[in-house]
């Protein structure tokens, strides 16, 4: 059984709604994105953020009133989301990198590039950690005792101590 990847939970914030409206269209036609929330402003986005909204990605411009984008960026709690910082301003670009934010989009955004900022934002997502596995587990008995190699240890069972037992209906007992 496959299971499709966990998408990432995008919000938008642009206080121009064309903008917001342009980028929403971009995510529903991305797979891999899902749309939080739209907001028109940042104070609405980190009072979101502040208060546990789940997100992996911000799309975000750089001005608006208020708090500027690299203002929100500098205000949001840890761990920090994805930053794509969208504006129509190419003179960010250095402040917006040593903020370390994924990428950053030039207004009007293409479809085209906007997939290029998606996958870099995929590939700087941090890996899931591994499934917990069970520990492999040997049974020999001997006469009145059983013995039970968990890992690398042995464990000695006597069956005159042992209170109850857990059915196995498969070869392995869970």
């Amino acid at each position: 059984m496959s299971t499709a990847p966990a998408r990432l939970r995008c919000l938008i914030i642009d206080d121009n709604e064309i903008n917001r409206l342009t980028l929403e269209h971009f995510v529903e036609m991305t797979d891999a994105l899902e749309l939080v929330a739209s907001l028109p402003d940042a104070v609405q986005a980190l009072n979101l953020l502040r208060g546990g909204t789940p997100a992996d990605v911000l799309f975000l411009n750089s001005e608006m009133p208020h708090l500027s984008g690299l203002d929100l960026v500098r205000a949001l709690p840890q761990p920090q989301p994805a930053v794509i910082l969208v504006t129509t301003h190419s003179d960010f670009a250095v402040a917006a990198f040593q903020l370390a934010v994924v990428d950053y989009l030039v207004k009007p955004v293409e479809y085209g590039r906007f997939s290029q900022a998606v996958a870099r934002a995929l590939a700087q997502r941090p890996p899931k950690p591994a499934p917990a596995t069970r520990p492999e587990a040997t049974l020999v008995a001997e006469g009145s005792e059983l013995f039970v190699k968990v890992n690398s240890k042995l464990l000695k069972l006597d069956f005159d101590e042992v209170l109850y037992r857990k059915p196995c209906r498969r070869t392995r007992c869970s």
